[in-house]
């Protein structure tokens, strides 16, 4: 006897399963759901891994989970976050207006002092990199002037030194 053969869906399970089906809205979760579905249609893992393009192992696996924790455990977990982190987002933002502030005062916001304050707050020294990464997570970006303009003569600016000086 195969995997799971004798365990059946019920027909509530499997209403909730097709309108699931019509309402998830990213494709990994649809392919678990449906390989949910198929097996209640009577395909076998070899069958629902071909139409599914998944391995029979994973489909499987997918079968197990749905038996051990119902339609819930069919969801895909979302991945990433802010596992590391020297300072919450609001930590950040609040070292981030102090400097602001001086900008806005005229003086050039550079990322040495920002660098400076960010480690005195951790209590460390963290990387240069932290500073630019919290700068950019922020929205701040780099301007600085050009050293001349991109359509600039040389010929023009050195008729322009000798005759008018």
């Amino acid at each position: 006897m195969g995997m799971h053969k004798s365990k059946e869906l019920k027909e509530p399970d499997l209403e909730a399963l097709t309108s699931l089906m019509q309402r998830v809205d990213n494709v990994p979760d649809f392919k678990r759901l449906q390989c949910v579905y198929l097996r209640s249609k009577g395909f076998d893992a070899k069958q629902v891994a071909t139409l599914v393009q998944y391995s029979v192992e994973h489909v499987k696996s997918i079968w197990t989970a749905y038996f051990k924790g119902g339609i819930a455990a069919l969801r895909v977990k979302p991945k990433g976050g802010r596992y590391n982190f020297h300072l919450s987002l609001e930590e950040e933002k609040e070292l981030l207006a102090r400097h602001t502030r001086a900008g806005e005062k005229g003086h050039m916001l550079e990322i040495g002092p920002l660098y400076q304050s960010l480690c005195e707050k951790v209590g460390h020294p963290v990387a240069l990199t932290t500073a630019y990464r919290i700068a950019h997570r922020h929205g701040w970006r780099k301007i600085a002037p050009r050293p001349e303009h991109p359509s600039r003569n040389p010929k023009a600016a050195e008729y322009f030194k000798v005759f008018f000086p």
